[in-house]
């Protein structure tokens, strides 16, 4: 019993993979962000509001 508790805790503990989730997150994050941008107007008037967005910033 002491020997299936101890590989319990260590599969509980072990993080192994726990990078390439977050990897795997961020990539999907990314994705969707870049499919609502070309849905809502493609990415050329995304990038114009970026850089009239920066211009604005930088000469006020």
């Amino acid at each position: 019993m002491k020997n299936i508790m101890k590989k319990f805790k260590s599969f509980f503990y072990d993080e192994k993979g726990a990078e390439t989730a977050e990897w795997a997150l961020i990539v999907g994050i990314l994705v969707v962000v870049a499919v609502a941008v070309y849905r809502n107007g493609g990415l050329t008037t995304a990038l114009n509001a970026a850089m009239t967005a920066l211009n604005n910033a930088i000469n006020p």
